[in-house]
């Protein structure tokens, strides 16, 4: 047995083998195991572990890529929709000492076929951020 399998055993072997536990969680055990996995397997290559591009979250059981693309100037008005193609957000980058836009960043949850993928750059999002971003169309403050 690796050391991650032996941490990630850890995570049930405090229960009682002959107390039942209901499948809710079962379920919530093993996604425990499995995040943990993922951020073992990525320190463990040198890698930097996956997070929230909104809110920096760490662990989360399922990530949300959608695609980002960085624009110099104001931003200018857009019809915000979850549709591929369509701008879902828009993130200010940086002002000028008035306060107003110099640059910005859009984000797409998923683009058209026509649309090159590289000149976007992935952006994973939480469950929570996600849900943030279609309900407002905006990013929300990170809280921690």
């Amino acid at each position: 047995m690796t050391k991650t399998q032996a941490e990630n055993s850890q995570l049930t072997a405090d229960l009682d083998p002959n107390e039942e536990i209901n499948s809710a969680e079962h379920t919530r055990l093993t996604r425990k195991a499995s995040m943990r996995q993922k951020l073992d397997f990525a320190i463990a290559n040198g890698e930097t572990p996956p997070f929230c591009a909104n809110c920096g979250a760490i662990e989360t059981p399922t990530w949300r890529k959608f695609w980002s693309q960085d624009h110099d100037g104001p931003p200018g008005y857009y019809e915000y929709s979850d549709a591929p193609g369509r701008v879902t957000g828009v993130n200010v980058t940086s002002r000028d000492e008035a306060g107003k836009p110099t640059s910005f960043q859009t984000i797409k949850k998923a683009l058209l076929s026509t649309e090159n993928r590289a000149d976007f750059e992935p952006y994973l999002l939480c469950n929570c951020s996600e849900a943030s971003i279609r309900v407002i169309a905006a990013t929300r403050i990170a809280t921690a």
